[in-house]
Order: C-alpha cells, then sequence, then structure tokens
C-alpha cells in the first residue's frame, strides 16, 4: 500500500462520489506502477537525489 486510502476515499466523498474499496486499490496499483516509472527515469538518466528541478526526467518529460 503506497496511499491511504481514507485521504483518497475523502477527496471523492467531497465531490460526492462513492468510491468501493477495490477501486481505492486500483488506483494504488496505479500510483505504484507511476513511481516505478519515475525511478526507472532516475536510473536511466543517472539521477542519483530527485530534486525538484530534475522532477521532469523523473516524469519522463526530458532526457539527459
Amino acid at each position: 500500500m503506497i496511499t491511504q486510502k481514507t485521504k483518497i476515499r475523502k477527496m471523492f466523498n467531497q465531490h460526492g462520489i462513492q468510491v468501493p474499496i477495490e477501486t481505492l486499490n486500483d488506483i494504488d496499483d496505479h500510483i505504484k506502477r507511476e513511481i516505478n516509472r519515475y525511478i526507472t527515469n532516475c536510473k536511466n538518466n543517472n539521477i542519483k537525489r530527485l530534486k525538484p528541478d530534475l522532477l521532469g526526467y523523473a516524469l519522463g518529460r526530458y532526457n539527459i
């Protein structure tokens, strides 16, 4: 578990949307895959410390 499901559920509930636990698990899995992609991008660009000015490289917008 990467995300705090209660916080995600609260965000949806504030807009009147109910979210079952299965959906929250899918959201968590998606976020986990995205973070793994960021890690791979950092490794490919030889980034040892991800700072705010390097975030574009982690997101895959730039290549060094």
